[in-house]
């Protein structure tokens, strides 16, 4: 997903639209710190996940730092297998 973000951000930059792309590498210690710098720097969120994007660590995530935020979070996962 690191270099899906990664190339995300470099067509992101060719608009005129800097970014940061973190990739914490591990979730158990979650360096939250450093997602935090982040969001206090640029106001914004998106976390980029191949789960699906409900009950997983990007809730999490967007948990731990909404209170930061002037901005919605945005989460993006891949498609449930289920129907509606």
């Amino acid at each position: 997903m690191a270099g899906e973000a990664l190339a995300a951000a470099e067509a992101l930059a060719a608009e005129g639209i800097e970014v940061e792309v973190i990739d914490p590498r591990t979730l158990l210690p979650l360096d939250l710190e450093t997602i935090l710098a982040s969001v206090r720097r640029t106001n914004r969120l998106v976390v980029a996940y191949e789960a699906v994007p409900h009950c997983g660590f990007g809730a999490a995530i967007a948990a731990a730092v909404q209170h930061d935020l002037d901005a919605p979070i945005e989460r993006v996962g891949r498609r449930s297998n289920r129907s509606r």
